[in-house]
């Protein structure tokens, strides 16, 4: 590299890229002197990254093709720092690693023979905890997992006290190995409890585990001994609230903590949601390290709590401090986890399961007294208190005192609409409407209650008050309650935007104004250590914006507003979605906006015009894959769980079969999908699309699609029909909610489908074909061979009976096979073809007609590829017979699409590394390989020239393309053959 840098640097007009000064020259015609300044940034580029890989040769490599991938632009640096840094002295490593480049001294060469140097140690993870003042710090050095604890320094007017005993274990509390603990480690439980190690003078204590027996957390308890003239019983221990410190050391199996909960829920008979939310905030550290796999499953449990398929009540009592006090820690855990995960996905689900909890928090005193003050202030009876006797508010007063509970709310609700209206029909009604509750629910409680309130309305404003004490504790996402919560954590004007949706909730504009809300509000709750309630107020302002704009939706919408929400759904949901490509989806939608915040303005044409639909449907079918793509993943990590729990818990399959599918429907962007489905008949009119819309394709490398084709009606016609032979169903309406009947390998429809319906995530997760026809000749094409659906769908013994009936009066259904077209949307119907051969001369065919059977056979013709000498092909050069589908579609797409930057396509010719093989000098060359130290030899008087080629090649870059400074880089570097190949070449 240096003696590359060198003669760069003595070519007149040309700058030392490593900062040296300028040699003038009247020359400046030199092409090397026309792209000195990029030259020079690469180096310097290539520099910095070298100091933080400390591979110099690796780097200058990888800087290359970066550049050549992305041309204009240096990899990893913007153009203002790169040209900062090349202009920037070196430092000394820096200069260090750039004269190394390609060779090593003769000291790193000396030293590579002795014991390899030890790598840097790795930071896995910093922890800290406050309460306690100690700070936990996971690093990987020499294959050693080192934890070291350090607490903070003791202040000088603190009297001296015993060091702090550290009580631990690994994994659930099982013992730590021998070779990990520290001298002087005690077991006071046995061999098989955990220890205890004392911290030094200096409040330090580190602890290692080797890289084959490291376990996949750290637990552990701190125990302030007693002093020595105290008694045994002042020892004071530290348990984080309840639920331990942990120290994730690795990712742990999700059957870990898995089988954990599922043995809790199934067979623990005292067991009630304060304890479910105790043991989530126990195993919510080890759910985070195994991923959204293992989130998936901590939301999956919470979802399947929320809407009380669990028990919240099995023979548990706990009082309401207790309760809200758990409830609370639970809460902020998880909002951490929602904050702060590693993972997108992981900050998805924790998001979703936060939405579902009780808030937690408050005076939970006030939930036990507050009742017991209403009854003794208004003369009614309470135990052995005389007064009147209320058996609904004495029922209800026992269950708050030992299960309080989301529930409340909803009862307290209720039992104030029935105080307002006297009539009790209002009472049940809200039970139902707010909180899904019956009467036989509430007689089965622990605590039941059966009897009926009493009509008394001067309690009215006693249970107004009352409801906010329980709204304080329970309720989470209620917009109005996390407004007056988080409003001590917003600066002014944000909380005016707030106040002033919540006055105009009903209004037309407030959607817009939610999400700038949003937006100003999203700087709060994701910096750390935020308050809940802010990510509280979040989730309540997100899921009041969807109500809105559903209600928008019943009432009709102009395509021009739907292109709008559309933009809205994306920015509000991309607000604490960090999904990269949904990102770009985004993007690219912003531009079919009149006035889009895009630099690249709006799409090009008129609107609604032929040549702006044609980008218009080229962003609404990339933003449906991409909704498509990412709700696909949610119900893959959501379904497998939901079914776990209905095995382990015996739990009905009405709630478990269709719980992925409800969380894709619970999603922000779910609108989105509803959007584009309304759009997507008017941009296709718009553009003159394609005849198809493939929703659901078969797995790949699936054998073609055969079926019987039948003809329905609407697709609810035959819902619960088993069809025993494949079948292709033509079904003229669907709504999205139907399922596929067993049997069918093809759903073919007239009706716009929405990508994210339970029509289509079943036809994805089953691998069906599922297609929307635009055209009414396609369509008829498959009427002309389908068959009228059997009469009576559900009974396949009539099913089979009308079958054969039709097939004794010629109107039994054709069996053919479905051809599909990605690349041009097309399914045609066609005869369903025999088993295929190859025969000698490679044609292929089918095999032949069996004499005297009416079986017809379909040969098979495919055509043979155009041969060229050309070894590379331009797109002026691509003709069908040389190139594929997707090359003359790229090549298509610039011609029609001359505004929008495309990237530039090269295609090589077929064969072209059998002809490469095949030629002579290849031959010759493998059958007499040049001896070992010839070949050593010929490559060190190559070194120095092949260093320089890395420098020359740049040059070539942005005259000729990246494609040509790849051919000219393998010509100067390998143009030369050695000597014993030139002779015979």
């Amino acid at each position: 590299m240096a003696s590359c840098i060198a003669r760069l640097s003595s070519r007149p007009g040309v700058r030392s890229p490593v900062g040296g000064p300028s040699t003038s020259s009247k020359d400046q015609q030199s092409p090397l002197a026309a792209f000195n300044h990029r030259t020079k940034r690469l180096l310097a580029t290539s520099r910095l990254h070298a100091i933080g890989r400390g591979s110099v040769q690796c780097l200058f490599t990888s800087g290359l093709r970066d550049v050549r991938r992305y041309p204009g632009r240096l990899p990893g640096l913007p153009r203002a720092a790169a040209d900062a840094a090349a202009e920037a002295p070196p430092s000394s490593s820096s200069s260090l690693t750039t004269a190394g480049a390609g060779r090593k001294s003769k000291s790193s060469r000396s030293k590579g023979k002795g014991k390899a140097a030890s790598k840097a140690p790795t930071v896995l993870r910093e922890v800290r905890w406050d309460d306690v003042g100690l700070t936990a710090r996971v690093e990987l050095r020499d294959g050693q997992f080192l934890v070291d604890l350090q607490l903070d320094p003791r202040p000088p007017q603190q009297p001296p006290s015993p060091s702090l005993v550290l009580h631990w274990g690994v994994d659930d509390w099982c013992s730590p190995p021998p070779s990990s603990r520290p001298p002087g480690t005690g077991q006071p439980g046995g061999d098989t409890g955990p220890c205890q190690t004392s911290f030094t003078q200096e409040g330090r204590l580190q602890l290692s585990f080797a890289q084959d027996e490291c376990p996949y957390q750290l637990i552990f308890v701190l125990k302030q001994p007693a002093a020595a003239e105290s008694q045994a019983g002042d020892e004071v221990w530290y348990n984080n609230g309840g639920s331990n410190y942990v120290v994730p050391l690795r990712s742990p199996p999700l059957q870990s903590f898995m089988d954990k909960v599922l043995t809790a829920e199934s067979s623990y008979s005292h067991w009630s949601l304060p304890q479910r939310l105790g043991l989530a905030a126990e195993v919510l550290d080890a759910a985070e390290a195994a991923g959204p796999p293992g989130m998936a499953f901590l939301f999956t449990w919470l979802r399947l709590s929320s809407t009380r398929v669990l028990d919240w009540y099995r023979g548990a009592n706990l009082q309401p401090k207790d309760v809200a006090a758990i409830q609370a820690h639970a809460g902020e855990r998880i909002a951490e986890k929602a904050r702060s995960a590693s993972h997108p996905l992981s900050r998805l689900f924790a998001r979703g399961a936060l939405a579902g909890l009780p808030r937690g928090g408050g005076n939970g005193d006030d939930i036990r007294m507050g009742i017991l003050n209403i009854m003794r202030g208004h003369g009614i009876r309470e135990g052995h208190r005389p007064g009147h006797d209320e058996p609904f508010l004495e029922q209800w007063h026992q269950k708050l005192h030992t299960n309080t509970s989301p529930d409340d709310v909803v009862i307290c609700e209720a039992y104030l609409a029935f105080l307002h209206s006297g009539n009790h029909d209002d009472y049940w009604r809200v039970l139902w409407d707010n909180g899904r509750l019956t009467r036989g629910m509430m007689e089965s409680w622990t605590k039941p209650i059966k009897a009926w309130p009493q009509h008394m309305p001067h309690l009215i404003p006693a249970f107004k008050h009352y409801l906010w004490i329980l709204k304080t504790t329970h309720s989470g996402a209620d917009l109005d309650t996390a407004m007056e919560m988080a409003k001590g954590h917003m600066d002014d004007h944000t909380r005016w935007m707030i106040y002033d949706i919540l006055s105009h909730r009903h209004e037309w504009w407030v959607p817009g104004k939610i999400v700038e809300a949003r937006t100003r509000l999203a700087q709060y709750w994701k910096s750390p250590g935020s308050s809940r309630d802010l990510q509280l107020l979040d989730i309540a302002l997100e899921g009041w914006m969807r109500t809105c704009l559903e209600r928008s939706l019943e009432g009709g919408m102009g395509r021009d507003d739907m292109v709008e929400v559309v933009a809205l759904v994306l920015r509000g949901a991309l607000l604490t979605l960090d999904d990269p490509d949904l990102h770009l989806c985004a993007l690219l939608w912003e531009r079919l906006r009149p006035h889009p915040a895009h630099p690249a303005g709006p799409l090009p044409g008129e609107r609604w015009g032929r040549e702006w639909a044609l980008g218009a449907r080229a962003a609404a079918e990339r933003l449906g894959l991409g909704l498509t793509a990412h709700m696909d993943t949610v119900y893959g990590l959501v379904q497998p769980h939901a079914e776990s729990f209905g095995r382990s818990c015996s739990l009905s399959p009405a709630h478990t079969a269709n719980l992925g599918e409800e969380v894709v429907r619970g999603q922000p962007l779910f609108l989105a999908a509803l959007l584009l489905q309304r759009l997507e008949r008017g941009i296709r009119e718009a553009a003159g699309g394609a005849d198809w819309q493939i929703v659901s394709m078969p797995a790949p490398g699936s054998p073609p699609l055969t079926g019987e084709v039948v003809a329905v009606g609407a697709l609810a016609e035959v819902q619960g029909t088993v069809f025993e032979r494949p079948t292709v169903l033509l079904a003229g309406s669907l709504t999205g909610v139907e399922d596929i009947p067993a049997g069918v390998v093809a759903v073919l429809t007239r009706s716009s489908t929405d990508v994210l319906s339970h029509l289509a995530i079943r036809a994805r997760s089953q691998r069906v074909l599922l297609a929307t026809c635009f055209d009414e000749a396609a369509w008829q094409a498959w009427q002309a061979v389908a068959a009228p659906a059997p009469a009576s769908p559900g009974a396949n013994g009539q099913q089979q009976q009308q079958q054969e009936e039709g097939s004794a009066t010629g109107a039994a259904p054709k069996r053919v096979a479905v051809l599909v077209d990605p690349a041009v949307s097309a399914i045609m119907p066609a005869e369903a073809p025999a088993a295929v051969q190859v025969t000698a001369d490679g044609a292929t065919a089918a095999s032949a007609s069996v004499a005297g059977s009416s079986d017809p056979r379909v040969v098979i013709t495919l055509q043979a590829p155009q041969q060229t000498s050309a070894w590379a092909l331009g797109e002026s050069d691509f003709q069908p017979g040389l190139v594929g589908a997707k090359a003359m579609n790229l090549a298509t797409l610039r011609r029609r699409l001359a505004a929008v930057m495309l990237t530039s396509s090269v295609c090589r010719r077929r064969s072209l590394c059998r002809t490469a093989r095949s030629s002579e000098c290849c031959r010759r060359s493998r059958a007499t390989p040049p001896p070992r130290r010839r070949w050593r030899d010929w490559c060190r008087r190559r070194r120095r020239r092949r260093r320089a080629a890395d420098c020359l090649v740049l040059s070539w870059r942005s005259c000729d393309g990246w494609w040509r400074m790849t051919w000219w880089r393998r010509r100067i570097w390998y143009g030369s053959w050695p000597p014993w190949q030139r002779r015979r070449g």
